[in-house]
């Protein structure tokens, strides 16, 4: 692949991700929560959102289903008490609020 054509790549990933992330943060707020994103720092957690008893950490995905080591690099990060870890994937092809898969990771 020529190092033009993976930038552009790149770019529509990172405008896919960013979509579904602006997503996610619609879905809480009208849950509630307050959100914030984590722009820039390509660190675990995407979103993070709170309401009165606690926060949400969440990981957004899109397309393929997140792979198991990624999973268990989730599940071992340590977060607060009052903190859930959540990943917020839709599958490749499905486009509605309702096609998302929201997973409690424990």
């Amino acid at each position: 692949m020529s190092k033009k054509l993976s930038r552009t790549k790149n770019r529509t990933n990172y405008a896919r991700g960013r979509r579904f992330e602006y997503t996610i943060m619609r879905h809480m707020e009208a849950a509630g929560f307050s959100v914030a994103r984590t722009t820039g720092s390509h660190g675990t957690f995407d979103v993070i959102a709170w309401d009165h008893n606690g926060y949400r950490m969440i990981q957004c995905k899109t397309g393929v289903k997140p792979r198991e080591v990624e999973l268990e690099k989730f599940r071992l990060l340590s977060v607060p008490a009052n903190t859930t870890k959540v990943l917020a994937w839709r599958p490749k092809g499905a486009r509605g609020a309702g096609d998302i898969v929201w997973k409690e990771i424990k």
